[in-house]
């Protein structure tokens, strides 16, 4: 019998805005991993993104593992930017406005049911 070994597919992508998805989807790494880091096993990861297949979740996380610092700094870096556009969005009054009118409206919505 002969067993061929292929290298891994190349399953993660890095987008034209520096942002690593899943190739051929819009599902970024920082999803994936930041379930696996919550607890998720891959089997429930894997039941969120059926589309992926479990195979992929299994190859993400491996890769993760295997580069863990380099990534780790991608994902603190993108923890950060997101960080700052919260901050932007929250301290514009016009979205402070709509803000409590979508919470009021939630509450609204809560209380009667």
């Amino acid at each position: 019998m002969v067993v061929r070994l292929d290298p891994p597919p190349n399953v993660l992508q890095m987008d034209e805005t520096g942002t690593i998805r899943v190739a051929g989807t819009r599902i970024m790494l920082d999803i994936l991993i930041g379930a696996y880091k919550r607890g998720d096993t891959p089997q429930e990861i894997a039941e969120g993104f059926p589309d992926l297949g479990l195979a992929v979740i299994y190859w993400v996380i491996a890769y993760y593992l295997d580069h863990q610092a380099e990534l780790e700094a991608y994902l603190t870096e993108r923890e950060k930017k997101a960080e700052k556009l919260r901050q932007y969005f929250e301290s514009d009054p016009r979205n402070k406005e709509l803000r409590a009118k979508l919470i009021a409206r939630r509450d609204a919505r809560q209380s009667g049911s």
